[in-house]
């Protein structure tokens, strides 16, 4: 049997929900289909409400990356994302039901496996300039939009495009603090953003234990662009 990866999805709650009477039953509807518009796999979810406007529910998924409708027919709520699931390792992700149908925003989504490390280190994804060279010293970075999950063993990163961004106008990079303060920036050797076309890019790249022992020997403050993982696009 294929694995799956077990998903907790915390729901902030449309305000025609948080509304509703103590003990009510709300039902939640989630599909997922693939690149090809196929549904590959749908769930329903009965939530009681209560005094949270967030609300929990539990999964399991295949692996893929997949374009998701969660909806509260009821109350005419609904949230909209692109998820990617990687079997064995778990998720804890945040959505956010508002009135409307749902819609889903351009992105590209970067994600990877990395040992629990990874966040000693104090990682953050950022913009540089694309015209930045390797081993080029770094004075400042791009205005962002960028989320960010961390998982005890993984991570999940949506990059979306600025306003008036120019295509592959900037360079994606991982800032981390190095042991004495100061900053690395680590190329993922991806360029943004990338023509849209109703399907995010989407670039994996795993983070090997004892990573950051080779990064600490390397320089602070400039472009880093070693081969110290693989990246795979897709």
């Amino acid at each position: 049997m294929p694995a799956l990866a077990h998903i907790l999805m915390h729901l902030s709650l449309c305000t025609a929900m948080a509304h509703a009477p103590s003990g009510t039953h709300m039902q939640v509807e989630l599909h997922a289909q693939d690149r090809t518009g196929r549904l590959t796999f749908d769930r329903q979810f009965t939530l009681t409400h209560e005094d949270s406007r967030t609300q929990t529910v539990e999964f399991d998924a295949p692996y893929g990356t997949y374009r998701v409708a969660i909806t509260a027919p009821q109350y005419g709520c609904s949230a909209g994302d692109f998820l990617v699931f990687l079997p064995p390792h778990s998720r804890n992700i945040k959505e956010t039901l508002v009135p409307g149908p749902p819609r889903w925003r351009e992105q590209t989504i970067l994600l990877g496996t990395a040992p629990q490390s990874f966040l000693y280190s104090e990682p953050t994804f950022v913009l540089l300039d694309a015209k930045t060279k390797c081993g080029q010293e770094i004075d400042s970075t791009q205005q962002s939009d960028i989320d960010v999950e961390y998982d005890p063993d993984s991570f999940y990163v949506k990059v979306y495009p600025m306003p008036g961004q120019q295509p592959n106008s900037s360079l994606v990079a991982l800032q981390i603090a190095s042991s004495t303060g100061d900053y690395q920036y680590v190329s993922l050797r991806t360029t943004y953003p990338e023509p849209w076309a109703g399907w995010p890019y989407e670039y994996q790249f795993n983070l090997p234990q004892g990573v950051f022992d080779s990064l600490a020997t390397m320089h602070k403050g400039v472009l880093l662009c070693p081969k110290l993982f693989k990246t795979s696009a897709g």
